[in-house]
């Protein structure tokens, strides 16, 4: 009994340390716009092996208070003809700044890619626009890492900054930063100012006060003691015991 004890307590404090970690929305900035014969899709990103030729677009972004941001969710269109546009590389930068990034960046590296895949229900097939031929769009939602997690403070304004490949043995395979519908927005390339909102979420999690600080250090890392404990009382003893 007192093993069936032990492994339940065990298997409740893993459930509850995960719930309390567990990834939330910090931010996102408006909603997705689904793509039309008049979007605009100069500035995409295409296939390559590295991302030595990709370019920068740069949006910022306000959080409501101080989180510790892990992962980010970005849409993008591509053509339906050829290859699909999945990501298959990323590179961001965070900076502050008022009008535009100034410095050096607060964190950049290569994110780590979890998904890229077609979002269903949001595209548009080819369409003859007064004689002309507009190629249909689909629409692609990527979600990567952070090479490392970053603490970032409520209220302070913040750039994110991205560039990106598709498959370089692809063919016609564009991942355009996709529209959202956040009145007033806009985003940089190469420095120029573009009307329109870019889509795109952030996760991670919520900094807590101090007075549990504690606590929050126990949830973010595995105990020591557990893998140990778990060794010398296997939970799989509950069916047999």
């Amino acid at each position: 009994m007192k093993r069936i004890s032990t492994c339940l307590a065990v298997g409740l404090l893993l459930q509850a340390s995960s719930a309390l970690c567990a990834a939330v929305q910090l931010y996102s900035n408006g909603n997705l716009v689904d793509p039309t014969p008049d979007t605009d899709i100069s500035h995409a990103w295409f296939g390559g092996f590295t991302l030595a030729g990709a370019e920068s677009l740069a949006t910022s972004f306000i959080l409501p208070s101080e989180s510790l941001l892990e992962s980010v969710n970005v849409y993008t269109y591509d053509t339906l003809d050829g290859s699909g546009g999945a990501l298959r590389q990323v590179g961001y930068a965070i900076y502050t700044g008022d009008s535009a990034p100034s410095g050096s960046p607060i964190a950049s590296g290569n994110g780590t890619i979890l998904s890229s895949d077609v979002l269903p229900g949001h595209r548009f097939f080819d369409t003859e626009v007064n004689g002309h031929l507009i190629e249909g769009l689909d629409t692609f939602a990527t979600t990567f890492e952070l090479s490392s997690p970053i603490v970032l403070n409520g209220g302070t304004k913040y750039w994110l900054v991205l560039a990106a490949v598709t498959d370089p043995l692809g063919v016609n395979d564009i991942a355009q930063w996709a529209d959202s519908d956040l009145a007033g927005g806009s985003y940089l390339a190469a420095g120029t100012e573009i009307s329109g909102a870019r889509a795109f979420e952030l996760y991670g999690e919520l900094v807590s006060p101090a007075t549990i600080a504690e606590e929050v250090v126990l949830t973010q890392r595995t105990p020591y003691w557990l893998p140990w404990l778990k060794s010398v009382i296997p939970c799989t003893e509950l069916l047999t015991f």
